[in-house]
Order: C-alpha cells, then structure tokens, then sequence
C-alpha cells in the first residue's frame, strides 16, 4: 500500500470512545451484565451499571468488534514500520534514546561549565534553543496559498463534486437575547453519491481560514479567532437562509485552511517543539464539543490519487479514500447537544 494511504489509513483509528457508547448486554460467567461499549472500537468503557435503573434490555455486547479493530490497527502499523525499515529507520526508537541520553550528557557538561549547573540554566537554554530552531523552520515554507480568496476557489473546484455548495450563506445568531445578522462562507449538503453512503442530509457548514505561519504573523491570535467563530455559531442558536430552506439548522462547521493540506500540516508538526502545530490541536480539541471539526486532504502528485476526510479531535467522521470508495466512519461525531459538565 501506498505511503499516503497507509497514513491516512491510520489516522481513520482516531476517535474518543465518550462519543460513540452504547449500552449493551455483556454475558460474564452464568449471567449478564450491562456495560458501555465504544461502538467504534469495541472496548468497554467504565464500569457495569445497575440493571434496576434500565427498562429495556439493550443489545448484545459485540465481542468480535475490538478483536477485529485491533486486528486492522495493527496490520496498518506493521505496515508502515516495514516502510521504514526500507527506508532505513528501522531503529529509530532506539537512536532517539540514544540522542537523549548524549544530549543531556552535552548539556549537563555545558551547564557545569557556563552556568554552575543551574537547572534553571537547563532549561532556558533548552526553550531557546527550540525556539531559535522553530524560528528558523518556519521561515523555510514554500506556501501554494495566498489568501481566503484562493482557498476558497480552490475548495469550490474541488468539492463541487460531491457537495452542492452555498457560499456567502446569511443567518441569525442570538446573544443575551438579541439577534444578530451573521455570514458563513459555505454551507454544504450532500450529494446523492454520499447520501447513499450515509453522509448527513442535513447542512453542513464551513469557515475558510487563511493561517499565515511566519515568525510575528500572530498565528495564534488568527487562528484561536478562526475556531471561536465556528464554535459560536453553535452556541448562538443561529439559523441559515439556504435557498429553498429558510432558517435551517446546522449539524456541525467545519474549518478549512492551509493547515487542511498534508503538506503545511505535516510542516507545522515537524518544527521544533510543534508549538504552533499543537496550538491549532488544542483549539480544535475544545471546539469538537460543539460540533466544530476539520476538513482534511491529501494528494498524490505522481499518481494523481485524491482523499478527503471531516475529522473531529475525538475521530474521523466520514472519508473520501479515492477511486469512488466513500467510508462513514463515525455518526456521533456530529449533531452533538452538550452543555455544562461533559461526562
């Protein structure tokens, strides 16, 4: 399997088991108990719950479903360790214990010799180090993007595809009460290739992005704005003016940007100390609770194979793995209703 597919086939494991439990009936010894299973992978979550406090007696536990899950999980990772056997990492594990150990040997001898051997001293001139490096990392991007305009034209040519795309959508939002005139760059519905295959009828929109990455570009600030804008449409009771459907309702808003290309994506992930690579994670982290995700893709030059994916933090919802083949990966990642404590 291709290097490309094969990533991408394990990032389809990603998911949060909390969004995909279901009670089920599990036989222990000579008789049940109800439990939580994660639909997704199979595992039990928590602990048996009382049987007084349930009227209908669910399903039967799936016990074939991890076996399976783990079975695939592996098989995808064995795989890819091959691929760097043949590329000559096959001992990479142990060359970074052994750079960790001669680094701090480094370090600790050049402590002792500037600094009297501060701890403090060790760790300033680690953060600077990194710093310094992830500094010097972003400043070597060759960007294909420009501005919103063209990410927008591009996800237009490319989408229309499989989605009847709305842009410039107007709507409503609420705040303490009081209405306010909101625009969404896209609103998405699915054609009837992906409605066969389980993808939502329901609306889906999207917020495009343009997230410039250089030294003093105010990444974050950009970025942390980007994501509060589509987690506040679901907290503002906000309706949509879609032709022919007034005052719908969306089932999540999804994020396109820079970022949603593999190629910038796995560049902000490889610069020292992933700073800005794990802020866009965190802030998509807390946004999935508000049906906030991600839109994903990946392309092969040389074979000219194309895949997308809408991934939330906690999984992958639904994918596009080329050559027609379409996969629904998780259902409940979308259309989420929460509010307060989250169990």
């Amino acid at each position: 399997m291709e290097r490309l597919s094969l990533f991408s086939a394990l990032e389809e494991f990603d998911h949060e088991c909390s969004d995909s439990l279901e009670l089920r009936e599990r036989i222990v010894g000579s008789g049940s108990s109800y439990v939580n299973q994660c639909t997704f992978c199979g595992r039990q979550i928590g602990q048996s719950i009382s049987k007084k406090s349930i009227a209908v007696t669910p399903d039967s536990f799936d016990v074939i479903l991890h076996e399976e899950f783990e079975y695939h999980y592996s098989r995808v990772s064995s795989l890819l360790k091959e691929g760097f056997t043949e590329s000559g990492g096959s001992d990479r594990r142990n060359i970074h214990e052994i750079f960790e150990q001669e680094f701090d040997e480094f370090l600790n001898d050049f402590v002792e010799k500037h600094n009297n051997g501060e701890v403090k001293a060790k760790n300033s001139l680690i953060n600077s180090y990194l710093t310094r490096k992830s500094d010097k990392h972003y400043k070597t991007l060759t960007s294909k993007w420009r501005d919103e305009p063209q990410l927008k034209s591009w996800f237009i040519s490319k989408f229309s595809k499989w989605f009847h795309i709305y842009p410039e959508v107007r709507g409503r939002g609420y705040l303490n009460g009081k209405e306010n005139n909101i625009i969404i760059d896209f609103v998405l519905l699915a054609k009837p290739e992906l409605l066969a295959e389980g993808f939502t009828t329901e609306p889906v929109g999207v917020e495009v992005k343009f997230l410039k990455t250089g030294i003093g570009d105010g990444f974050t600030d950009s970025a942390s704005k980007g994501v509060f804008q589509a987690l506040s449409y679901a907290y503002s009771n906000s309706t949509w003016d879609i032709p022919n459907s007034p005052n719908s309702r969306l089932c999540c808003v999804m994020m396109l940007s820079n970022l949603s290309h593999k190629h910038e994506r796995d560049f902000l992930n490889a610069a020292p100390g992933r700073i800005k690579y794990l802020q866009w994670e965190s802030f998509l982290n807390l946004a999935r609770h508000a049906n906030v995700g991600e839109i994903h893709y990946y392309s092969n030059n040389s074979t000219r194979d194309e895949m997308w994916s809408l991934k939330f933090a906690g999984g992958t919802y639904f994918t596009f793995q080329g050559n027609g083949k379409y996969k629904l990966r998780n259902i409940n990642l979308i259309g989420k209703e929460r509010i307060g404590n989250i169990q």
